[in-house]
């Protein structure tokens, strides 16, 4: 898996090249800078560490962490959600971010690349939730794509190293089929259990 199942054309699709208006998640193995409010709910706070890991995973070496976009500079990550991430409104009020489509839905999200979104950042890579849950689902289904298994952490799924990640340009939105979900492990005893203890 990881970026070379992904076709670069589709808007918000995953690639090992640069392209016209591409946002580089991992340039020369250097991963983009993060940016998530300090005051944002744990919920968002959380995803955000957990993507920050992922990155670094990938690319094999931390990406940096900001509070205050007057800090950005060159690319940026914003995960946060709408209607209760005061840049992300900003973005939606000078008409840089358009994710009003998805206000009011059901843990959907949008991932949107944004030309010069703050005087000193270049290109933002905006991960917005219509609530706190699809800003989290937003954000590890870009993890998932740019090859960190959702059981990195359970099976021990290792994670392929990458010098160069790109998001190609334009605006994608996702979110569940089915208004709640579980998660059932089949043979818990004795397989899943054995496991688990060693």
């Amino acid at each position: 898996s990881g970026s070379a199942a992904y076709a670069c054309a589709p808007p918000g699709a995953i690639c090992s090249r640069d392209g016209a208006g591409s946002f580089a998640l991992i340039r020369a193995g250097r991963p983009a800078t993060i940016f998530v409010e300090r005051d944002a709910d744990p919920a968002v706070r959380r995803v955000a560490d957990s993507f920050a890991a992922d990155l670094e995973r990938v690319a094999g070496r931390a990406p940096a962490r900001i509070g205050d976009v007057a800090q950005a500079s060159g690319d940026l990550i914003v995960i946060g959600v709408l209607g209760n991430s005061p840049v992300i409104d900003a973005l939606m009020r000078t008409g840089k971010l358009a994710a009003s489509d998805i206000a009011g839905q059901w843990e959907a999200y949008r991932q949107v690349v944004v030309e010069s979104p703050f005087p000193q950042a270049s290109r933002a890579l905006v991960i917005v939730g219509a609530d706190r849950r699809g800003t989290v689902f937003g954000t590890y289904d870009l993890s998932e794509k740019i090859g960190v298994s959702p059981w990195y952490w359970f099976a021990d799924v290792p994670v392929q190293r990458q010098t160069n990640v790109f998001v190609s340009a334009g605006s994608r939105r996702d979110q569940p089929q089915v208004r709640y979900r579980g998660f059932f492990i089949n043979d818990e005893e004795p397989a899943f259990g054995s496991w688990a203890r060693k």
